[in-house]
Formats: structure tokens, C-alpha cells, sequence
């Protein structure tokens, strides 16, 4: 069955890097699959035209160049699923810019049976003869919909906008504009990588506590490795990310994400080559790799402003000051960039440990001390808890004819030994520190008549 979901071209920078012999139009491609049923999977082919390497024909209502674009998919029967034929113009400038640096990017979407198949693309001019170039790729599509933990196709792209994206975009899917880079360049003039993929689990599947692992290698060398925790994945999730290439050397790179269960053991794996032009890099900066901004520079003012909202324990006053003066949503990334790079205990690593531990502190709390009044981080269990870490020992009451529920936790390696006091006096499962020995903190040796059921509190 064929079946064409949409089709676009729209122009956006490129790299424009390699220059293409005069008899052959400049055609790149790329392309990604991902979850579509049980039957099938979703195909997503994209590709760039150099505007350049495109004859003009001068016309009475101006200049234009025109190209067409086959592509099909031929199964093992040599039986065609897809074939289609496009016819692609565009009124041009010759004195702009734009026409020597723009290429004319697009994207072809298809549900596809599972299988295998070659897919074949041809660009050629329609001004000019002899000037085709061809590409032939095999794809095998399996299933997605599976009982493991998948993870889809990596789709490389030269921009993904968030804040402002435009529903009506081709590019646009699951609340972004992706926008794709078909060369799969990048470096001086491009220098930062944006990537979409998506990460599928049934909820039967049971697994928990997943990390993601990022890796780059180039020649078989790691040159930069990090890793996440996951939310938990019930159905799919979307994960982008971005990469600063700007010190990287030139060459060919590998990208792969990798989903690992708290035992280490790789649940899925996705890889996707990709290439950096950077001249003006030598060989010995290439150890000196590091993420810019991270998820920062994806998140808009309402993410950035509750993440540093649950980090306020850890902060200091002055920071606290600075960030409530802050009104422009480029300085709160930049602040929060700096906020936990300074908090990193070894810079040497390419994760940032002391982040990932409070991350992990902050979803503990959130998932066991929240109610429907308040997240689990403003309760005075989830602020010991992102302050001072899990309690060494914990003895927990509950309520008698006497007393409401309380919990006392205990922390040996702090001051010598301190403790805390916790209890339900509203009732409601929001326990409140009565009591506690660390300094700075609240004291009350007579924390247990804030517990009396006879109203002594």
C-alpha cells in the first residue's frame, strides 16, 4: 500500500561547505523511522537541493530553477510501495545572498509495512540535461511495538524550536519544529548539533530506573559520553538534545543513544554518522569538549524559572537575589548553566555528578512525599531529603490513642549525629519538622506535644 502523509520545501541556512561539480545537482538526503502501528512503521525522508548547482531560467516574470525528485520503495518481490515524482520550483534572486548560501530543504513522510526494502532517490535539473544524482539505500523496518524498551531513528537537525514553534510547520510534531539537516554537517558555520529521536515502552514491560547514554566517537574514540536518568516511559517519550561542535576537529563522527537499566545492561541502542568542518581546530583541543547549556537551551521561562525553583536549597542568598532579578529568558539559561557548573565537583568528567544526584533526590521526593496540595519538594521531608541526602535509619509511629504518626530519621555522619523529627499533626500525610539537633535548624524538646491528639499544639 502507498500512502504519501505530506510534503514541503522550505529554505533555511546550510553549511555551504562542499561545492559540487558543475554537471551534478547538489542533493543530499537523510532519514529516520519511528513507531507508527503494530504493521508498520512511519518513514521520514529528508533532503537539501543547492539552489547554486541549479540552471536559472530567466523568464518574463522573473528567475527560477526548477528540479525533480523520484523516490521509490521496492520490496524483496521488487515490488514497488512507493513511487513518486516531484516537480519542484522556486522564484529565485541571483543577487541575493541567499541563493548562494540557502539550500532548499523538504521532507517526505510515508507509512511503510514492516519489511525489507531498497529505497531509491534521484534529483535532477529540469533546465539542464545529464546533471542527475542518484542514491540507493537498504532499510529493513521492524517493529517498534514491541515488549522491550525501543528507541526510534535519530533525526539530525540544524534547529528545533520550541518556544514559537509553528504548528503549521512541515517540520512540526509533538510540540516542535524540527527542523532537519540532511548533510548531516556541521562545525564553523553551524556549530551546534540539534537531534530528535523517540523512546517507546509498553507499560507491561517493567522496567524502571533507566538512564540514557550519550556517546560521540570518532575512529572507534570516545570523544564525549554523558548520561541522564529517564522518566518513566509509559508509551513513548520524546527526547532532543543538543551538542556545541564548535571545538571539535574536523571529521566523521558518530552520535548514539543508549538506554541502560540500573544494572548497566543496554536495553536499546540508535546510532547516526554525521561530519564537522571545522579548519581553524587542531587535533589537541579535541579532548576539551564540553556541552553548552545543555537542556538549558531548550527550556522556555516557565522550565527554567521551576528549575531553579527546586534547586533554591542548594543556592546562595546572592543567587537567589540575582535570579529574581533576572527578566530575560537567554540570562536565566545561561544563569542555570552556571549555577550547576559550579557545582561540579569534577569538571574533568563529562557528567556533572552533584546534578545528577539532586535529580534523583528531587524525583524520589516528588514521587513519595507529593499530595494534591503541594509538590513532594516543598514538604519538609523532600527539603532534608534535597539538603542533607537519604536518612542513614528511620523509625516511623503510627498514631496510638495518645499520639499522631511521626517519623524520626537519623543521620550518623553528620555533626557528629543528628536527628529529625516529622510529624502528621493536620492529619493529612503532610508530615511537618517539629524537631531536629542540626544546626540551622528548627529545635523544640517538646516536639511531642505538637503531636498530642488532646490538642496540646
Amino acid at each position: 500500500m502507498k500512502q504519501k502523509i505530506n510534503f514541503l520545501i522550505i529554505s533555511i541556512f546550510l553549511l555551504p561547505l562542499i561545492i559540487m561539480a558543475q554537471d551534478k545537482v547538489g542533493f543530499d538526503f537523510d532519514y529516520a523511522k519511528f513507531n507508527y502501528d503494530e504493521a508498520s512503521c512511519y518513514l521520514e525522508v529528508y533532503y537539501s537541493l543547492t539552489q547554486k548547482t541549479l540552471t536559472v531560467s530567466k523568464t518574463d516574470s522573473g528567475d527560477f530553477i526548477s528540479a525533480n525528485l523520484t523516490l521509490s520503495l521496492t520490496n524483496k518481490k521488487n515490488e514497488k510501495i512507493i513511487d513518486e515524482n516531484y516537480n519542484l520550483n522556486s522564484i529565485i534572486d541571483q543577487r541575493s545572498v541567499d541563493f548562494l548560501s540557502q539550500d532548499l530543504v523538504g521532507v517526505l513522510s510515508y507509512k511503510v509495512p514492516l519489511g525489507n526494502y531498497n529505497l531509491n532517490l534521484t534529483a535532477s535539473d529540469n533546465n539542464q540535461a545529464n546533471t542527475e544524482k542518484s542514491f540507493s539505500e537498504n532499510i529493513v523496518f521492524n517493529s517498534f511495538n514491541t515488549d522491550e524498551i525501543t528507541i526510534s531513528d535519530i533525526e539530525l537537525c540544524s534547529n528545533i524550536l520550541k518556544d514559537g514553534a509553528n504548528p503549521s510547520s512541515l517540520y512540526f510534531k509533538n510540540g516542535l519544529e524540527a527542523v532537519p539537516n540532511p548533510k548531516s554537517i556541521y562545525g564553523s558555520s553551524l556549530p551546534v548539533i540539534f537531534y530528535y529521536s523517540e523512546i517507546y515502552n509498553k507499560l507491561d514491560s517493567g522496567e524502571t530506573d533507566l538512564k540514557l547514554k550519550r556517546i560521540v566517537h570518532k575512529n572507534e574514540i570516545i570523544t564525549y559520553s554523558d548520561e541522564e536518568k529517564l522518566p518513566t516511559i509509559n508509551g513513548s517519550i520524546v527526547k532532543v538534545g543538543l551538542l556545541n561542535v564548535a571545538k571539535f576537529v574536523s571529521g566523521g563522527y558518530t552520535l548514539s543513544l543508549n538506554i541502560v537499566n540500573s544494572k548497566n545492561q543496554l536495553l536499546a541502542s540508535s546510532s547516526k554518522k554525521f561530519y564537522i568542518y571545522n579548519p581553524n581546530v587542531v587535533e589537541e583541543h579535541d579532548a576539551e569538549q564540553s556541552l553548552a547549556g545543555g537542556e538549558f537551551d531548550l527550556m522556555n521561562e516557565d522550565e527554567c524559572d521551576y528549575n531553579f525553583e527546586v534547586s533554591k536549597y542548594i543556592a546562595a542568598p546572592s543567587e537567589v537575589k540575582l535570579y529574581d532579578k533576572l527578566t530575560h529568558l537567554d540570562a536565566k539559561r545561561k544563569f542555570l548553566y552556571d549555577f550547576w557548573k559550579r557545582r561540579d565537583a569534577d569538571p574533568k568528567t563529562a557528567s556533572n555528578e552533584v546534578k545528577v544526584k539532586y535529580m534523583e533526590k528531587l524525583e524520589y521526593v516528588n514521587n513519595n512525599f507529593g499530595n494534591k496540595f503541594k509538590e513532594g519538594y516543598k514538604t519538609d521531608r523532600g527539603r532534608v531529603i534535597l539538603l542533607y541526602g537519604m536518612p542513614d535509619r528511620t523509625d516511623s509511629f503510627n498514631s496510638d490513642s495518645e499520639l499522631k504518626p511521626y517519623e524520626i530519621w537519623y543521620y550518623d555522619s553528620i555533626e557528629n549525629g543528628v536527628m529529625f523529627v516529622f510529624g502528621d499533626t493536620m492529619g493529612g500525610f503532610d508530615y511537618e519538622l517539629l524537631h531536629s539537633t542540626k544546626l540551622g535548624e528548627i529545635r523544640n524538646q517538646n516536639w511531642g506535644d505538637r503531636l498530642s491528639i488532646y490538642g496540646r499544639n
